[in-house]
């Protein structure tokens, strides 16, 4: 029951991510992997993110900042609520 709750959990965070079906779709040229996670993102075209990298670690800020998000999330409900994903 917990991991159909925790899929649900996801399934609704991702629905509520997902672009408006009317716009064009934009090539996600650019990955970045942290963790369990990779992010696909895109510079350029009306989907993207911005290029900003403050740190200069050749990975946008918007992507790094999403992929350490959902890796600590990972962390809280895995080590400390003892879910497991499979």
């Amino acid at each position: 029951m917990i991991n159909r709750t925790l899929r649900l959990a996801v399934f609704l965070v991702l629905l509520s991510a997902v672009p408006v079906y009317a716009q064009e779709r934009s090539v996600l040229d650019q990955h970045f992997v942290f963790g369990n996670f990779r992010v696909l993102d895109t510079t350029t075209g009306p989907s993207s993110i911005p290029d900003d990298d403050i740190d200069s670690s050749g990975v946008p800020d918007r992507a790094e900042d999403i992929v350490k998000q959902m890796d600590a999330t990972h962390k809280l409900f895995c080590a400390v609520f003892g879910y497991t994903i499979h």
